[in-house]
């Protein structure tokens, strides 16, 4: 399965398989400049946003078990801690909202799983490239993965960057 091993040495396996003297010095360039980086790139992002999303989560769960506890209690000091504590998980659960962490996500996740399948069907001769790695499927290859990012672009200003509009 394409996600089974580390995105590095899944890119280091297809690699081994590229006769690069075949495919050329300029496709060369732009699977280390373009392909591989992408790729590494879009798995550091999936998981910076996971993980801030889930640590906002986790105030917001933490800050609303809180207030949940303080709610029988009566005084000053629990009222400031219950206000405190709502605010925190306010902020916290707005915060993952407002930040699209989840998009972020959706959108790095997915594009990454894309350039990896297009990477191996590639290397594997499948699809679009039979006879594998060669010439001729090196040009088809290199407009698939620009698709592939055009759609990420496209899928991140509209999901992430766009405003929202309320009569969408």
């Amino acid at each position: 399965m394409a996600g089974s091993s580390s995105l590095k040495a899944q890119i280091d396996s297809m690699s081994a398989v590229i006769d690069w003297q075949t495919v050329g010095s300029a496709f060369k360039d732009f699977w280390d400049s373009t392909y591989a980086l992408e790729v590494l790139n879009t798995g550091r992002l999936t998981s910076r946003f996971r993980n801030w999303g889930q640590l906002l989560r986790f105030i917001a769960l933490t800050a609303s078990a809180v207030v949940t506890g303080l709610a029988g209690f009566q005084g000053d000091i629990v009222r400031v801690s219950t206000a405190a504590a709502g605010i925190i998980a306010v902020v916290a659960t707005g915060s993952a909202s407002v930040f699209r962490a989840d998009q972020r996500v959706a959108a790095n996740r997915t594009t990454q799983q894309a350039l990896l399948a297009e990477g191996w069907r590639f290397v594997a001769g499948a699809g679009d490239y039979p006879g594998g790695p060669n010439q001729p499927n090196t040009t088809k290859f290199v407009a698939n993965i620009e698709n592939i990012l055009d759609t990420y672009v496209a899928n991140y200003v509209k999901n992430v960057d766009g405003t929202t509009n309320a009569s969408s």
